[in-house]
């Protein structure tokens, strides 16, 4: 196992404690190319199949949540929407930002929550959790408005795919069989 999943896993089982202490059961939905190296015991691990068996979508999984444990994935993105705590174990931070980078290159400057990297973080993120978010509302709300998505008006969808259909990548008829929520 590389140095950084072993960092990434030690945070994330530092942060999974820190939940169920306080009562706060954590899924792990890993990304399948990953589901191998994310098996973090006290958390329930989650996989494609499982999902499919259960008749879950996965973000119908993400909306049931009271929160958001992520790295690099843009999933953080989306769930800005529900307006609920997001959290980050990103160790690697430097070395990503080196080899891959970022884009834009500081996004890691305007992240919506705290990054994971001790006991005190966990904490506060679980504080946040228990509090429904309203700890780290203002800077959720910061951040959606600096990335244009209006959290609370629950039109980011509709918007990103007028956009798309104005730039001709969806034909806004080829794609009236989509179903919304």
């Amino acid at each position: 196992m590389s140095a950084a999943i072993q960092d990434t896993n030690d945070l994330a089982q530092m942060t999974i404690a820190g939940l169920s202490r306080a009562g706060i059961q954590t899924v792990v939905k890993p990304h399948p190319s990953d589901a191998d190296s994310h098996h973090i015991p006290g958390a329930i691990t989650v996989t494609n199949d499982d999902l499919l068996s259960a008749g879950l979508l996965l973000y119908q999984l993400i909306g049931l949540s009271s929160g958001l444990l992520t790295d690099y994935s843009s999933v953080w993105i989306d769930y800005l929407s529900l307006d609920r705590p997001i959290a980050f174990i990103v160790p690697d931070e430097e070395a990503y930002s080196s080899n891959r980078g970022f884009d834009p290159p500081d996004a890691m400057s305007w992240l919506p929550g705290p990054r994971i990297r001790n006991a005190r973080d966990v904490e506060l993120y679980v504080s946040d959790v228990q509090s429904s978010g309203k700890l780290s509302q203002a800077k959720r709300l910061e951040v959606a408005d600096h990335l244009g998505l209006a959290a609370a008006d629950g039109a980011v969808a509709a918007r990103i795919f007028e956009e798309l259909c104005a730039r001709g990548v969806v034909d806004r008829h080829s794609a009236r069989n989509v179903s919304q929520p």
